[in-house]
């Protein structure tokens, strides 16, 4: 168990813990082991991503955006050895995937095909574009200023207009097939797209038209369905929302081929809300609720979310 993270106590750099059990080094927790992976300027590791390659290595990749004055989407490697080019950790490589972020950039997110290579989605605002950044084999590539350019191929999924917001969440179907939920700050909707890798066209459909829906969205997808925890913002009524893609009959506003419920029904309640599906088909979903200052979960059970804990 290990989650990445941009640490304000630790020169803003690029942190990564792991759970040890014990004599870990983690400032007031043992069990857990604390490295700095990128530390080469302040503003390092905003927006991370970890995932995980295929065994038996388990190769550790983190995404991430480095906001200091080069603001380039990067991606670290843990590498064995100490051959790594990363700034204050040769136990990790550092490469700039795409440099024309401009002005600002967020909501990175990674995932790893089954042969480790890396596919992310991130949000580009100098150009208002929600973008997917996709490992290649060589000579294919097109990202702008990457260190390694024959590697990396960029496609632009969709371009949201409106404010620096493309909140998004990422899915791999298969090593062919990507699929994204999206926030669309121009139509204030929450979206959906399909696009098949490496190159593909992206298709993609309103999920639900109400008005701010689709902030902090959260996709998961099980037996091939899609489905998507939500946050509908300025409303203090149904905040938050779960759709699951059905075909046919569905009541999301705009698209009968989503099934929408409510989870939570009134109240300042839903913010960067996560949703996991276990391999019994399970759905749990993390969110705050802003209304108590709780963290609270939820799971499907018998056809309805059911509270779960709080904290």
């Amino acid at each position: 168990m290990a989650f990445s993270y941009h640490n304000l106590s630790n020169n803003n750099w690029l942190d990564l813990a792991k759970y040890v059990g014990t004599g870990g080094n983690c400032p007031g927790n043992s069990a857990w082991n604390c490295e700095s992976v990128d530390s080469h300027s302040s503003f390092v590791g905003l927006s991370t991503s970890l995932a995980y390659g295929p065994g038996p290595d388990y190769t550790p990749r983190i995404a991430y955006f480095d906001f200091s004055s080069s603001r380039n989407l990067k991606l670290a490697t843990y590498i064995v050895g100490s051959s790594g080019n990363c700034p204050g950790n040769s136990a990790w490589n550092c490469e700039i995937v795409d440099g024309s972020q401009g002005n600002y950039a967020d909501y990175s997110n990674l995932a790893l095909r089954s042969d480790g290579k890396a596919v992310i989605s991130y949000y580009n605002s100098a150009n208002k574009q929600l973008k997917l950044a996709i490992e290649v084999t060589s000579g294919s590539g097109d990202c702008t200023i990457p260190d390694n350019p024959s590697n990396w191929k960029c496609i632009t999924i969709a371009t949201p207009n409106g404010s620096d917001d493309a909140e998004n969440s990422l899915v791999l179907l298969s090593d062919t097939e990507a699929r994204i939920s999206f926030y669309d700050s121009n139509t204030r909707t929450l979206k959906f797209a399909s696009i098949t890798l490496p190159g593909g066209t992206p298709s993609i459909e309103t999920v639900d038209s109400s008005n701010y829906a689709g902030q902090y969205n959260s996709l998961a997808i099980f037996d091939s369905t899609p489905m998507i925890a939500y946050y509908v913002a300025n409303t203090s009524s149904d905040p938050l929302r779960f759709a699951r893609w059905v075909g046919s009959g569905g009541n999301c506003p705009g698209n009968a081929h989503w099934q929408c419920e409510v989870i939570e029904k009134i109240g300042n309640i839903g913010q960067y809300v996560s949703l996991k599906v276990n391999q019994y088909g399970m759905h749990y979903l993390t969110y705050y609720d802003a209304e108590n200052g709780d963290l609270k979960m939820a799971h499907l059970g018998f056809q309805a979310f059911l509270p779960l804990a709080k904290k």
